[in-house]
């Protein structure tokens, strides 16, 4: 399901971003593809395979980066900083990404945040391109 894939060539120039500010860049890959490293970048498979590795790993992060995926949903309910990226479009084909969808089965609004969540775990309504994860940190 490309559609609800990361933009990994904005995503790669990020950590590289990063990593030149020292900081630590780890990909967690879909489970599909746990064992296929990203040339250059640190991953790690286990964590894409395992649960309870992937929430550890979650737990012990400064910020996770996501898009509105099965792993966001772990976030979600974390303690940790994280920012989900995404822009629903109500033409689009996939209905989970119309904005109806968020308010039906999410309970909120686009441009809102769900109520639980700290000031530093919010949604950003917008495209995960490398000027919006660069301006949302």
């Amino acid at each position: 399901w490309a559609h609800r894939n990361s933009n990994l060539p904005a995503w790669l120039r990020l950590a590289g971003d990063l990593r030149a500010k020292g900081e630590r860049v780890i990909f967690l890959r879909d489970t599909a593809k746990a064992g296929e490293p990203l040339v250059g970048e640190e991953t790690c498979p286990i964590a894409s395979l395992n649960l309870q590795v992937r929430l550890a790993l979650y737990e012990q992060s400064k910020l996770n980066l996501f898009v509105p995926n099965g792993p966001w949903n772990l976030a979600l309910f974390g303690s940790r900083p994280w920012l989900m990226f995404h822009e629903p479009d109500e033409d689009d084909d996939y209905h989970c990404n119309q904005p109806e969808h968020w308010l039906k089965i999410h309970g909120i609004e686009v441009g809102k945040q769900f109520p639980w969540s700290s000031p530093d775990q919010r949604i950003v309504w917008k495209q995960d391109n490398y000027e919006n994860l660069k301006e949302a940190l």
